[in-house]
């Protein structure tokens, strides 16, 4: 995904933001398409799209690559892009012959293949890597952390012509919703703050008023009550203001002239309710307050996580955390809707708020808490039908 940042935002010159995501070479995916023949290169269709773009425009990209380069960063700017391509195409290509810069720290000391391939579109693109060169991330922190260890592979890289926008780069703390840390980047950009907030008490807005246009507008003009509203308007438009607080007097006089005269006249909108604090119902009406303890204890294990990442006995603890929250979830979510079925049941009929609890959820093909199909109401209404309500002899003297 690609957008494109306006000039008057950044540097004066339109920049590219591109996501993108490099799936492992074992995925599912991948293997499909190279089954059929159509092998998926990123790297290639990146450096495909990025040459569809003006000469010298600026691009940003931002993703997950599943790339470890260690601590290397780009080769030096004294390379000429030219003699570099002249060398890929040679195939005499090899970022191990260049003299690398140590400017760039990592906590993730591995290299492997798909890092040297990043390398090279880092040094065929102009790029610089902001993970472990910038301010807030000067050592490089982990961005991938899992069960069998802790990786970078996240990664946000700008051309050098826009480096000197970046404000800084933070590797943000661990979480429990996926095994990437978030990543934030700060451009300098050309916008105006907006005006501090004044905290001055205001007045109820008054209620609008309706104008009725089948109103006689003759019959309105010359009844006694305008007469003397106007009277009383022109005797404040007579009057010589020689101050500031004379005009102030005369402006809240006319003021409450109008608004008399459109109270008398005209129908008024009914003022807006006020919003009521009440706290709103959860979502989710399974959650209760143990699950609530569930999730807290899970945060706290992803936080002591996030501090030690390479403490083996921590993230045990936080994956054996992580399971057990999720199995417990699970029971609360199955045992609540098992339990609306079963009063549906034992009660031998409807409560279809009940009924709307169950359908208003997103179910499955393989979830089982919703019992009640097409056939299940079949059967209930036939059963409730085929009982007799009134004896024969009530029958007969119906009839």
């Amino acid at each position: 995904m690609a957008v494109r940042l306006s000039g008057e935002l950044v540097s004066g010159e339109e920049v590219v933001l591109v996501n993108v995501y490099d799936s492992q070479e074992h995925s599912s995916y991948k293997q499909k398409k190279s089954k059929e023949g159509q092998p998926i290169e990123t790297l290639v269709n990146l450096s495909c799209f990025l040459s569809t773009l003006k000469y010298g425009t600026p691009f940003v990209i931002v993703g997950d690559m599943n790339a470890r380069i260690g601590q290397l960063n780009e080769p030096p700017r004294s390379i000429k892009h030219g003699d570099t391509i002249d060398a890929l195409v040679e195939g005499s290509f090899n970022h191990e012959s260049y003299n690398m810069t140590s400017t760039r720290n990592s906590e993730d000391r591995t290299i492997n293949d798909r890092g040297r391939k990043l390398l090279d579109f880092v040094a065929e693109t102009d790029l610089e890597i902001l993970n472990g060169s910038t301010v807030g991330d000067i050592f490089g922190r982990h961005t991938c952390l899992k069960y069998n260890g802790s990786s970078v592979v996240d990664y946000t890289m700008v051309s050098s012509s826009i480096r000197q926008l970046v404000d800084y780069f933070k590797v943000l703390n661990f979480t429990n919703i996926s095994d990437h840390r978030p990543t934030i980047c700060l451009f300098k950009a050309n916008i105006t703050s907006k005006a501090k907030k004044v905290n001055v008490p205001l007045s109820v807005l008054p209620p609008k008023h309706i104008w009725d246009p089948s109103s006689s507008p003759a019959e309105f003009m010359l009844s006694q009550n305008t007469q003397d509203h106007i009277s009383e308007c022109l005797k404040v438009c007579s009057q010589v203001c020689s101050s500031k607080e004379d005009v102030k007097v005369a402006n809240e006089k006319l003021i409450g002239i109008l608004t008399s005269i459109a109270n008398s006249s005209l129908q008024r909108n009914k003022p807006l309710k006020r919003r009521n604090n009440r706290r709103k119902a959860r979502k989710n009406p399974w959650f209760d307050k143990e699950c609530i303890k569930a999730r807290i204890s899970l945060r706290n294990a992803c936080k002591q996580y996030c501090e030690s990442p390479a403490d083996a006995e921590t993230r045990d603890l936080y994956y054996q955390e992580r399971k057990r929250y999720r199995k417990f979830i699970k029971q609360k979510k199955r045992s609540y809707f098992n339990g609306l079925n079963r009063e549906i049941e034992e009660n031998n009929n409807i409560k279809w708020g009940n009924f709307k609890k169950l359908k208003s959820q997103t179910l499955s093909r393989e979830d089982d808490m919703d019992l009640y199909n097409l056939a299940s109401f079949y059967k209930f209404f036939k059963d409730l039908y085929s009982e007799k309500t009134l004896s024969d002899e009530a029958v007969s003297y119906v009839s």
